[in-house]
């Protein structure tokens, strides 16, 4: 039986193997922060170029709103697209002036109504005729960035 006696040179090798693995641990960690932290300023760069172009685009866009009724008191809500950019409205809004009781009332505005090219006026209202009864009503026109317009309307008893 012979006895093995460790030395102190043999256990210098594993101080140097265990100081290089640390060392390799503390160096994988930094990478994956520095690597966690160019992603996040990535997104949030992307982000706020996404907020500079809606905005933008906000400003850009002009457009008048044009209300009345036939005489079926079908009401027409015609668009006209003065900006350079295409309009896409979302909601029309009516408020009846003239009966405090009567609550808002929100119409969405269908897809094939809803975008306005530059230079053209269109019924945002066509392909869903609304019947209103003579009163006096608030219509908002609000496009999807935002943008809100409103006259004023008038239905006559006649």
């Amino acid at each position: 039986m012979t006895n093995t006696v460790f030395s102190s040179k043999s256990r210098r090798g594993i101080s140097s193997v265990v100081g290089a693995l640390i060392f390799t641990v503390l160096m994988i960690a930094g990478f994956s922060a520095m690597s966690l932290a160019l992603d996040s300023q990535t997104d949030i760069v992307n982000t706020q170029r996404v907020v500079a172009d809606t905005e933008l685009k906000k400003q850009q866009e002009q457009f008048g709103i044009a209300v009345s009724t036939d005489a079926n008191n079908i009401l027409d809500v015609s668009v006209d697209n003065n900006g350079q950019n295409p309009v896409e409205i979302s909601r029309v809004w009516l408020t009846n002036k003239t009966l405090p009781t009567q609550p808002v009332t929100p119409f969405s505005v269908n897809s094939n109504d809803a975008f306005i090219p530059s230079g053209f006026s269109s019924n945002v209202l066509s392909t869903q005729p609304l019947y209103i009864s003579p009163d006096t009503y608030d219509v908002k026109v609000i496009s999807t960035l935002g943008t809100v317009k409103t006259a004023k309307l008038t239905v006559g008893a006649g």
